[in-house]
């Protein structure tokens, strides 16, 4: 007498009624192009936003760093009747040791280019004015350093020209 299998084995070893023997599982090429295309397409409408944000970031730190560095240099000016010496673009005045974080006027600024103390004596400052920080050969758009001024409503920050960026201390 030749043994049957049980019951349950054989309805489990058979295929789907709805599917043929020896088709494969996966996705088409078209099913492939459409996410591939739905994905490109989102990533499209996202990255301008991002960029906009990243922009808008490193404007507010620079000018974060432009009032705290005035405020430092105001300070010294008030504290000892004169102010620092000049120096060149990224460098420290060792007069600021105490007022200031080396690290951060010498790091780049977050919208390109370096840190720079300009004191009377300094020849590279608008007209009209005595004193200032600025940020020499910054990678700012004229438009964007328009939407500086007018979001901090920032009188005091002026363009020497198209790379330098000027935030006044003192007039004249």
């Amino acid at each position: 007498m030749r043994a049957r299998r049980p019951l349950h084995l054989t309805i489990l070893s058979r295929p789907p009624p709805h599917r043929k023997r020896g088709s494969m599982n996966g996705f088409t090429l078209v099913e492939i192009m459409i996410v591939v295309m739905i994905t490109g397409l989102l990533a499209a409408m996202a990255i301008p936003g991002f960029t906009r944000a990243r922009e808008n970031t490193q404007m507010s730190a620079a000018m974060n760093d432009l009032r705290v560095f005035a405020g430092a240099f105001e300070m010294y000016a008030m504290e000892n009747g004169t102010w620092p010496a000049d120096r060149l673009p990224g460098e420290f005045p060792p007069e600021m040791d105490g007022y200031l974080d080396v690290d951060t006027f010498t790091a780049p600024a977050p919208i390109g280019g370096n840190y720079d103390w300009d004191p009377p004596s300094s020849s590279s400052k608008p007209s009209g004015v005595a004193a200032g920080v600025s940020v020499r050969n910054h990678h700012l758009r004229a438009d964007q350093v328009q939407t500086l001024r007018d979001r901090f409503g920032e009188s005091r920050l002026r363009t020497l020209n198209s790379d330098e960026l000027f935030y006044v201390l003192a007039v004249e």
